[in-house]
């Protein structure tokens, strides 16, 4: 018998309590064992899926996108993505599960499953169902759990699970039966340079490193899981895919993983490797409703990974390397008409091009933690007509052209980005098309021209923008009109700070000052801070890098070889070499192989670190149980949310778009840009969160 600690903490909208932690001997020495026990601790019921329409792992059910409460909808049919309308989406059925208790109420009940791998709540179901019961459902996987810890690899089986439910007032414990919570088929992946991935609803496992002639899915439902050691590599072109969408059944292209029109997959664990003949990584043409976790593409000729015409999609952790030719079409990651996609966790890193790109009415999609460096063009481009879309969290260094590109392409929102030793301009919304475009909690620093140029674009939203050693701070023409800039505006040692040949309303006049109507609290920080960021390593390398550099620096090396992903702190990015930050250290490594490795956490004494409150002065102190810092006071908005905060995604509260709306669990944002402190460690407790426009956060913050 194994003896296990519980320790819970459960979320719950009815208030159910944290456990206490308790020893006591249930569960079986192995996952084969059923766990003994007593027949009154068996649950009325087994686990059982949310919805009976979707049972299984790739199974998908069909909601109002409005509905915020799963577990109120009684029976709710198979999503076809074809078949919805404006209003409804469709939610992956798989991973929710339900069970009844023996209890009426959610109070003093903890819970746990034997695999430790979902995040449950308890819901206290009345007449509906025609009596009163606590129901305890599953919200989805917890963070760091994935597919294939569910799975027995060895013998390609589900692993057995369970349900306990505590008592504490009782101290007794409830479970359900030991059993497989699906029935999809588990097979090992097909061997053969050209496999094709074709038994709906299967599970394909992949253990060892291949060589490939590229592959394909041509069927629903299909789930990839791999060893995270195995990779793909692609030694021989196979003309597999077809990249102008001239016809599917006649290919044009070599492609990795190629996917036509095909819905709810789950792939995770997939490195894929190409050379000189092979043009696209990961291929993704009508593919909606699925889900890529842990996906590294790298030595590509066009696009490490391209997405066409697919919505509704979510991608975690992916990294997009080395794409090596084709000039306009080598990127790292583009997405052409595509919309309603999640992009979290995204790392893009010495591509010819663009490093990540939304183009061609990409509209409405979200990118968090987005990590853009060293690329031949632009850390982030929003082209042609793609609106809304939201980025929040972004580090966008040494590209070869601009930071952050937008072109022709208005109501995008860019937030908490620094943008430094990009060639060109950190931000810039050049064309009349570009308009509307929000910008909060932005530093731009070290740029070759200006740090924000927003062109002929008009009624742009800038608040707590940093801007300081660029050509120039603001750049306006002639078009630009209605700019709105408010909170703090810091600028400083550039060689022009406003560059202004805007009409009266532009925003900002050649002074710097407000001319719009919205005074912001203009700072003009001259020639203080001469170290804004650690920046340099010359001290000393990085030790999770220390194989590729010495001191913080490669000389004449083979570019693809070094490791571009893994260093010492999540701040840390390649980018020329050079021995101080200024207009020798802007773009590249390039051909030459001469890297550094930057640093772009504030310094201890940058005048830009604690300062988001005023700008001037030290924040107030975060602490645990007192107020809250007035930088994050509920009345410190644009629109509904939090200029000073940014929403902890995937923690099954809020919206996850990654902006601080109301009743969100939130990150308090103490300085400018990226840098908001250690996002490995974050303090324990929270704030006390004051309401104004924005109500009800729970507030945390970063060891900084």
């Amino acid at each position: 018998m194994v003896r296990i600690l519980f320790i819970l903490c459960i979320f719950s909208i009815t208030g159910c309590t944290k456990a206490v932690p308790e020893f006591f001997d249930l569960y079986p020495s192995t996952n084969d064992e059923a766990p003994k026990k007593d027949p009154e601790r068996l649950l009325p019921t087994d686990i059982l899926p949310l919805q009976e329409s979707s049972p299984n792992w790739n199974d998908y059910f069909v909601v109002s996108k409005n509905e915020t409460q799963l577990s109120k909808i009684l029976s709710a049919p198979v999503c076809d993505p074809l078949e919805l309308i404006h209003e409804q989406t469709c939610v992956h059925g798989g991973v929710l599960k339900k069970v009844v208790t023996n209890f009426d109420s959610c109070s003093d009940l903890t819970f746990h499953d034997y695999l430790n791998a979902f995040e449950w709540e308890c819901q206290e179901v009345g007449p509906a169902v025609g009596y009163m019961a606590a129901v305890i459902y599953s919200k989805g996987l917890k963070k760091d759990i994935k597919l294939i810890n569910l799975i027995d690899t060895t013998k390609l089986t589900w692993k057995l699970n369970f349900l306990t439910v505590t008592h504490s007032v009782s101290n007794q414990n409830y479970i359900t039966e030991s059993k497989a919570w699906w029935n999809n088929v588990i097979t090992n992946f097909p061997y053969g340079n050209s496999a094709v991935l074709r038994d709906e609803g299967t599970i394909y496992y992949n253990e060892a490193g291949r060589t490939s002639q590229g592959f394909s899915i041509v069927a629903d439902k299909i789930s990839i899981i791999n060893n995270d050691i195995a990779d793909f590599s692609f030694s021989t072109a196979s003309i597999n895919c077809d990249f102008d969408l001239n016809s599917p059944n006649s290919p044009d292209n070599s492609c990795g993983l190629h996917i036509n029109y095909k819905n709810f997959l789950w792939i995770e664990d997939l490195k894929l490797k190409g050379n000189d003949n092979t043009h696209v990584g990961l291929y993704l043409n009508g593919v909606n409703f699925s889900r890529f976790h842990h996906i590294r593409v790298s030595k590509f000729t066009d696009r490490g990974i391209q997405m066409r015409d697919s919505n509704n999609n979510f991608f975690n952790n992916i990294d997009a390397l080395h794409t090596l030719q084709g000039g306009l079409f080598a990127y790292g990651f583009t997405s052409i008409n595509s919309s309603y996609n999640r992009f979290y966790n995204i790392r893009t890193a010495n591509n010819k091009t663009n490093g990540f790109e939304l183009a061609s009415n990409s509209t409405k999609n979200i990118v968090f933690n987005l990590k853009s460096y060293n690329n031949g063009d632009k850390g982030l481009a929003i082209y042609d007509n793609s609106k809304e879309n939201i980025v929040t969290k972004a580090l966008l260094t040494n590209n070869e052209q601009w930071g952050t590109k937008f072109r022709d392409a208005g109501y995008n929102t860019l937030s908490h980005a620094t943008l430094a030793n990009n060639v060109l301009d950190g931000i810039n919304t050049h064309e009349v098309g570009s308009s509307h475009t929000q910008l909060i909690q932005i530093l731009a620093a070290y740029n070759g021209q200006s740090g924000i140029d927003f062109g002929e674009a008009s009624n742009n939203f800038a608040t707590q923008i940093v801007s300081v050693k660029n050509n120039s701070a603001v750049n306006m023409l002639s078009g630009s009109n209605n700019n709105d800039f408010t909170e703090n505006f810091i600028f400083g040692n550039n060689t022009s700070d406003c560059i202004i040949n805007s009409s009266g309303t532009g925003g900002l006049d050649s002074s710097c000052e407000d001319n719009y109507g919205h005074p912001s609290n203009k700072i003009d920080i001259g020639s203080e801070g001469s170290t804004y960021f650690k920046a340099s390593l010359d001290s000393g390398g990085d030790s999770v890098n220390n194989s590729d550099d010495s001191n913080g620096v490669v000389n004449d090396a083979d570019l693809t070889s070094i490791d571009w992903l893994n260093f010492d702190n999540s701040f840390r990015a390649w980018g020329k070499k050079t021995t101080f930050l200024g207009t020798t250290s802007q773009g590249t490594c390039g051909n030459s192989g001469y890297c550094k490795i930057w640093d772009w956490q504030l310094d201890v004494t940058s005048p830009l670190k604690n300062k988001s409150y005023n700008g001037t002065s030290d924040n107030e102190s975060y602490l645990a149980g007192v107020l809250c810092p007035s930088a994050v006071d509920g009345n410190k908005v644009h629109k509904d949310y939090l200029i000073n905060a940014v929403e902890i995604v995937g923690d099954y509260i809020g919206n996850d778009d990654g902006l601080c709306n109301s009743y969100e669990t939130c990150i308090y944002s103490p300085n400018f840009g990226y840098h908001q402190g250690d996002p490995s460690s974050i303090l324990s407790g929270q704030c006390l969160f004051n309401d104004g426009l924005v109500k009800g956060v729970t507030m945390k913050a970063y060891s900084n």
